[in-house]
C-alpha cells in the first residue's frame, strides 16, 4: 500500500517535473517509517511560501504536508534530498506532537535514528527510486564501504561514537553540538533557542497565515495521483545525480531545523540550508547507476531496458565550481584509452541532441547561471553544526579512497567571477562567519578561522573551518601550489587540521549550481597561515578550546623526516612545506635547508632555492661536504634560470673543492654548450630530434632570440607584435624557447577534466587547467622578472599591466606576490599553444577536425607576441615542449613577422564560405567516384575570391582527397595512368598551399636543371604536411621506376624539413630508397 496517496507540485515554477519526482523520492525514502506506524498521508505538496524561513507545514496532524523544495533566494534550484527528508521527518513528528517541546524532539530523534539506520543498511527508496538493493542485503554504493560493513549500528550509538571521535562533543535534545565549555545552563538556553527557531521555521503560524499559505499553494499546484496498482514505467536514463553519492547525513543534522541553534544568539538568519552530501564536495559518482549512465552518455550504449542514450548525464551539479559527470570502467588499467574513447564520443555529431551538443548546452547554461548569480541579493551566512561538517568530511574522504585508481571525468569552469586581495592583514579588520553575507566579497575585512576537518581534493581542495565563536563553514581553495594531483598524504601536510589561517577579503558565495554556501578562495596568496606568537592571535579565545598549531606538534627532525618521505615520492611541494616547518622549529638544521633547496629546484623555483643556498653558504664553519652540495645546487639553480655564466662559476668553485666530481664536470660542459647556443643560435638539431623522439626525453637547450624584437604596430591600432631588426633570409632561425608552463597529457592518468572556458567559449581539457595552475605556482615562487614577463602578455579586457602585480605588502605571505587569478586565467586562455604544432589557443575538444586534446598544451612568453596571418612569413616546430620559429620567406628590416593561423579566409563572403564548408564536408563523407570528386574540386575553387591568390588550403585538401582515391584504385589494378593522375593532383595540392612548383612534369625527359622541383623562395609554414606530400610523390615516382623525379622530390622533402626545423629526418626515406639500388642518398 502506498503511504502517500497523491502529490501536488507548483505548476508555474521552473523544472516543475523535477519537483514532482523529488516529492515522490522523499515519500519513498520515508515510506518504511510511515508504514511501521500505520501512517497514510493523503497529500504531499510542494509550496513556496512568502515567508523565506518557512520550510514545512503539517495540516490537521497529517491530513496534508507541505514541503519547501527550493531555496527562497534561488527558486530555480532545489535543496538536496537529505535536507528535505529532514523537514519531512520533522513534519511527520507533528502527527504526534504539536508544540516544539522536549517530547517533540525526543520523538523526532527516534525517527531520525530509524531513518539513519535504514540508510546505513543500504536503503535508498522503493520502486524505481531504489538502487536495487533490498534492505539488509548487500551494500548500496551510496554508503561508504567501511560504514556499510558496520552492520547498521544503532543511530544513537553511531552519533555518540562520532561525537567521541570528533572533538569529544555530546548531544542533547535540540541537536546542537556541545563544546567543552558548555554548561548545562548553556545547553538549556541552546535548546530553548532552537525551539524558538523551529517555531519560526515550521508552521506554528496564525490561522490566518496558515490559510493564506495553503490557498497560495493550492492555486499554484498540479495534482498528481499515482496508480498504486500499476507501477510507473521506467524513466529515460537519468543523469548520475548527486543524490546517488555517499551521503553524510546524520541524526544531528535532521534534528537541526534551518538553521539550528548556533553558539551565539542569532539576530537574522539565512533561509538557505546546507546539503550534507553536496556541499562543495565535488564527489565523483561511484554508483553502478552512475557508471551505467556515464557509459550511456559518453559511449552511447543503451541501458538495460533498451532506452536510447541520453545526453543529460552531464547535468549533475555539485556545490562548487567543479563537479563530476560520472566515472569510467572501474579498475581499468588503460585510463588513456578510456579517455580517448570518451572524448571521441563527445566530438561525434548526430541529428539529435548529441553528447557534444549537450556539453555545449551545459556550458552555456552554467555561464547563464553564473551571470544570474552575480545579480542575486546577498543574505546572512547560515549557521552549520561543526559536527555535521566533520562527519561529512570523513565520508568524503572515504568516497575518495573508494575511487582511488578509478578513471573519473570531472568538470570545472574557467573565467568565472573571481577575487583576490592586495591589502595586508594589518590594514584589514576582523569579521566573523556570523557577520558575513553570502554573495558578497567582504572588502576591508579578513576572516580568522581554524581548520577542523582533513582536506579532500577534486579539482580544488575542500575542508571545513570554524571561527573563534564556534561558527563553521566549508572552505574551497583553488589553484594552491602542489594540489593539482595531490594525494591525501600531501594534502594533510599542506592543510593540517588545527592550522589557524586568515582569509584576506573573503568571498562567501553560492555554489554555481546548487543551494549550498561556501567560502571560496581562488588566489593562493589570499590564505595566510599563522605562526606561533603572531600578534593577531593575542587574546583570541576559541569557543571549542585551544589547540596547538601543527608546526608545534612535532620537533624539527621529525618534520624533516616527513619532508624526506614526500621527496622520495616526488611530492616536492609538500616536502618543501615540511622542510620549512622543520626550519621553523629548528633553524640550525642545515640538512633540512639543503633538502629544501633541492625540492625547490625540482619545482623549478630557482630563485627561492638560491635564497636558501645563500643562507647555507654564509654559515661559518660549514662542513666541506655541505659546501660542495650547496655550490653544486647553486649551479643547478642558475642553470635552470638560464643564467649559464653564474652557473659555470658555481660549478668551477665546487670543482676546486674536489676535482673528481663527475656531476660537476658534466654541469660545466652543459653550461658551455648552452652559452654557445644562446649566443650563436647553433643547435645540434639531429641529436635533439633523436633524443626527443627515440628516447622520449625532454631535452635541455638554451633560449635563443634572433634578429627580432617586440614593437608597437600602427597598422594594428598600436597593438604589439614582432618585427625584424635586420633583413632575414628564408629558413633563418628566429627563436628557440622553453615554455613558461607546460602540461603533456601523454602520460597515463586516472582522471580527466573538461573545463568550460567562459573567456573563449570553448571546452578545454586537463592540460589547460594544469598550465593555469603551474603558472600560478611559478608566479607564487618566481622572480620579479618571471612575473613581469607573464603579466605583460595580452589579457583581454583586464586592466593594463602595473608593477603592483609583482609585489605583496603582506609580510606573513609565504608567496612572493599577490596572485591576480582572474588575470592568470585570461593570460593563459588567450595565449596558450597546443603542442601538436598546428596553432595556438585552438584546443577546443569539440572543434571539428580537432585531435590534439591529448597532446597537451603550453604557455610561451615571446611566441605569444607573434600575430597570426593566413599568409604568414614564419613557422614554428616543436621538439617536445621546445618551440623553434623560423622564417618561411625573406623578411625585410622592420617588417612584422607573423605565424600561421588556422582561421579560414573570409574574403569571398559568408555565402561562399558556407558553400565551401558544405562541399568539404561532402568531400570527406560521401562515397563519390573520381568524376564526382573532380567536379567537387571545381566547385570548391569557385568559392575563392579572385583576389585571394594561390593560397587556397581547402582546395589543397580537395586535391589530396582526389589524389588519394586515384592512388587507392591503382593499388588494385596497377594501371599507371591512375598513378600519374594521382601525382598530378598531389602537385596541385602543393600549389594550392602557395608552393612554387617549378617542375610539374609527370613523365618524359626531365629538362629541368635545378636540383629541386620547387623554388627555395618560400619555406612552407605547414611543413609537416608539405614534407609528407613530397615523400608521397617520391614514393609514387619510385613505383613508376622514375629515379630522377623520385630523387628530386625526396630532395625537396629534405630541404623543407631542414629549412623549417634544422633536422633532416627525411634522410631516413633516402636510406630506404638507397636500399632499392636506384640511387645514392643526397
Amino acid at each position: 500500500m502506498s503511504c502517500v496517496k497523491s502529490f501536488t507540485h507548483l505548476k508555474d515554477r521552473p523544472n516543475s517535473a523535477q519537483a514532482l519526482e523529488m516529492l515522490k523520492r522523499i515519500a519513498s525514502l520515508v515510506a518504511p517509517i510511515m508504514r511501521a506506524r500505520g501512517w497514510v498521508l493523503p497529500v504531499l505538496s510542494e509550496f513556496f511560501p512568502d515567508n523565506p524561513g518557512l520550510l514545512g507545514m503539517n495540516v490537521n496532524h497529517g491530513e496534508k504536508i507541505y514541503l519547501r523544495l527550493r531555496p527562497y533566494h534561488s527558486p530555480t534550484w532545489f535543496f538536496d534530498d537529505e535536507e528535505v527528508v529532514g523537514t519531512m521527518l520533522h513534519e511527520l513528528t507533528h502527527n504526534v506532537h504539536g508544540p516544539h517541546n522536549d517530547a517533540f524532539y525526543k520523538y523526532l530523534s527516534g525517527l531520525e535514528d530509524e531513518y539513519y539506520a535504514l540508510r546505513l543498511k543500504g536503503y535508498s527508496g522503493e520502486g524505481f527510486h531504489s538502487k536495487g538493493n533490498r534492505v539488509g542485503q548487500g551494500v548500496a554504493h551510496n554508503v561508504p564501504l567501511n560504514q556499510a560493513k558496520a552492520k547498521a549500528l544503532a543511530a544513537a550509538e553511531q552519533r555518540q561514537q562520532m561525537a567521541g571521535i570528533m572533538a569529544g562533543s555530546g548531544r542533547k535534545l535540540g541537536g546542537a553540538s556541545r563544546g567543552p565549555y558548555q554548561s548545562p545552563r548553556e545547553l538549556a538556553a541552546e535548546a530553548a533557542a532552537r525551539r524558538a527557531m523551529d517555531e519560526k521555521k515550521c508552521a506554528s503560524l496564525s490561522e490566518e497565515s496558515i490559510q493564506r499559505e495553503m490557498e497560495k499553494a493550492i492555486a499554484e499546484s498540479i495534482l498528481d495521483i499515482p496508480d498504486v496498482d500499476v507501477p510507473p514505467s521506467p524513466p529515460r536514463p537519468s543523469p548520475p545525480s548527486l543524490s546517488a553519492q555517499p551521503t553524510s547525513a546524520t541524526p544531528a543534522q535532521f534534528s537541526q531545523r534551518i538553521p539550528a541553534s548556533p553558539p551565539d544568539n542569532i539576530e537574522s538568519q539565512s533561509p538557505i540550508s546546507r546539503a550534507p552530501a553536496r556541499r562543495g564536495s565535488n564527489m565523483v559518482v561511484t554508483t553502478e547507476a552512475g557508471n551505467a549512465a556515464w557509459k550511456r552518455m559518453v559511449m552511447k550504449t543503451p541501458d538495460s531496458s533498451g532506452n536510447p542514450p541520453t545526453s543529460t548525464g552531464s547535468t549533475a551539479h555539485t556545490g562548487s565550481r567543479t563537479h563530476s559527470v560520472g566515472q569510467g570502467l572501474a579498475g581499468t588499467s588503460r585510463p588513456n584509452e578510456m579517455k580517448r574513447k570518451a572524448i571521441k564520443r563527445y566530438k561525434e555529431k548526430d541529428d539529435e541532441d548529441t553528447p557534444a551538443e549537450a556539453m555545449m548546452a551545459l556550458a552555456t547554461n552554467a555561464k547563464r547561471k553564473a551571470e544570474e548569480e552575480r545579480h542575486q541579493p546577498s543574505f546572512p551566512m547560515p549557521y552549520i553544526d561543526p559536527l555535521s561538517l566533520m562527519l561529512e568530511s570523513e565520508m568524503r574522504r572515504q568516497a575518495a579512497k573508494a575511487n582511488d585508481g578509478k578513471f573519473a571525468m570531472r568538470q570545472t569552469f574557467i573565467g568565472q567571477e573571481t577575487s583576490h586581495s592586495r591589502l595586508p592583514l594589518a590594514s584589514l579588520s576582523k569579521i566573523s562567519l556570523q557577520e558575513m553575507q553570502v554573495r558578497r566579497r567582504h572588502e576591508g575585512k579578513y576572516l580568522l578561522c581554524r581548520i577542523i576537518t582533513p582536506p579532500a581534493r577534486m579539482v580544488g581542495v575542500t575542508f571545513s573551518v570554524e571561527d573563534p565563536k564556534g561558527w563553521s563553514q566549508v572552505m574551497a581553495v583553488y589553484n594552491y601550489p602542489g594540489t593539482q594531483s595531490a594525494n591525501e598524504r600531501e594534502l594533510e601536510t599542506l592543510f593540517p587540521v588545527n592550522s589557524v589561517v586568515a582569509i584576506r577579503e573573503p568571498w562567501a558565495k553560492m555554489a554555481l549550481a546548487g543551494s549550498q554556501t561556501l567560502i571560496r578562495v581562488d588566489s593562493p596568496s589570499d590564505i595566510i597561515f599563522f605562526r606561533e606568537g603572531d600578534e593577531l592571535l593575542t587574546n583570541i579565545q576559541w569557543s571549542s578550546g585551544p589547540r596547538p598549531l601543527p608546526a608545534l606538534s612535532r620537533p624539527g627532525t621529525e618534520w624533516k623526516s616527513v619532508g624526506d618521505r614526500h621527496f622520495q615520492e616526488k611530492e616536492y611541494f609538500a616536502s618543501s612545506v615540511a622542510y620549512k616547518r622543520a626550519l621553523e622549529r629548528q633553524p640550525s638544521l642545515t640538512a633540512a635547508r639543503l633538502n629544501l633547496s633541492l625540492a625547490l629546484i625540482r619545482l623549478q623555483s630557482y630563485d627561492a632555492a638560491l635564497d636558501e643556498l645563500r643562507r647555507i653558504l654564509s654559515l661559518v664553519d660549514l662542513p666541506a661536504k655541505d659546501r660542495q652540495k650547496a655550490l653544486y645546487r647553486s649551479g643547478q639553480a642558475h642553470h635552470g634560470e638560464g643564467r649559464y655564466t653564474e652557473a659555470l662559476e658555481a660549478y668551477q668553485e665546487c670543482l676546486s673543492l674536489d676535482e673528481t666530481l663527475q656531476e660537476v664536470q658534466s654541469g660545466i660542459q652543459q653550461c658551455e654548450m648552452r652559452i654557445k647556443e644562446k649566443e650563436t643560435g647553433t643547435f645540434d638539431w639531429s641529436a635533439l630530434f633523436h633524443e626527443t623522439i627515440t628516447h622520449r626525453k625532454e631535452v635541455d637547450v638554451a633560449d635563443f632570440i634572433g634578429p627580432i624584437k617586440i614593437a608597437r604596430l600602427e597598422h594594428r591600432g598600436g597593438g604589439r607584435g614582432i618585427v625584424a631588426t635586420r633583413g632575414i633570409a628564408a629558413g633563418e632561425l628566429l627563436l628557440v624557447t622553453k615554455p613558461f608552463a607546460v602540461s603533456n597529457q601523454q602520460s597515463a592518468r586516472t582522471e580527466a577534466v573538461l573545463a568550460f572556458n567562459f573567456l573563449t567559449n570553448k571546452i578545454d581539457g586537463s592540460s589547460h587547467l594544469e598550465v593555469i595552475q603551474k603558472s600560478v605556482h611559478k608566479l607564487c615562487m618566481g622572480s620579479d622578472d618571471t612575473a613581469r614577463d607573464f603579466y605583460t602578455l595580452y589579457a583581454g579586457d583586464k586592466e593594463p599591466y602595473s608593477d603592483v602585480l609583482l609585489h605583496t605588502e603582506e609580510t606573513r605571505n609565504i608567496f612572493a606576490r599577490d596572485i591576480d587569478y582572474a588575470r592568470v586565467e585570461a593570460v593563459c586562455s588567450l595565449n596558450w599553444f597546443g603542442l601538436d604544432g598546428e596553432h595556438a589557443a585552438d584546443t577546443n575538444i569539440l572543434a571539428e577536425n580537432q585531435t590534439n586534446f591529448d597532446c597537451g598544451c603550453a604557455l610561451y612568453i615571446l611566441p605569444s607576441y607573434f600575430n597570426h596571418a593566413c599568409l604568414s612569413n614564419a613557422t614554428r616546430a616543436f621538439l617536445g615542449s621546445i618551440m623553434a620559429i623560423r622564417a618561411t620567406r625573406d623578411i625585410p628590416n622592420g617588417a612584422e613577422i607573423t605565424s600561421p593561423t588556422a582561421q579560414t579566409n573570409r574574403a569571398a563572403g559568408s555565402n561562399k564560405l558556407s558553400t565551401r564548408e558544405s562541399l568539404i564536408k561532402k568531400l570527406n563523407t560521401s562515397e563519390l567516384d573520381t568524376n564526382g570528386l573532380v567536379s567537387l574540386i571545381q566547385k570548391v575553387d569557385a568559392t575563392y575570391a579572385a583576389s585571394h591568390g594561390s593560397f587556397r588550403p581547402d582546395l589543397s585538401r580537395a586535391h589530396q582527397r582526389v589524389a588519394s582515391q586515384f592512388e587507392s584504385t591503382y593499388q588494385y589494378n596497377h594501371n599507371t595512368r591512375l598513378l600519374k593522375s594521382s601525382i598530378k593532383h598531389y602537385i596541385l595540392a602543393l600549389k594550392a598551399w602557395e608552393i612554387d612548383v617549378i617542375d610539374e612534369s609527370v613523365e618524359g625527359k626531365n629538362t629541368h636543371k635545378e636540383p629541386l622541383p620547387i623554388a627555395k623562395t618560400v619555406v612552407p609554414a605547414n611543413f609537416h604536411m608539405y614534407t609528407s606530400l613530397c615523400l608521397v610523390l617520391f614514393r609514387a615516382f619510385s613505383s613508376l621506376r622514375d629515379k630522377a623525379r623520385a630523387e628530386r622530390w625526396l630532395r625537396a622533402a629534405i630541404w623543407i624539413e631542414s629549412a623549417a626545423t634544422g633536422c633532416n629526418q627525411a634522410h631516413r626515406a633516402a636510406e630506404d630508397f638507397r636500399r632499392t639500388g636506384l640511387f645514392s642518398p643526397p
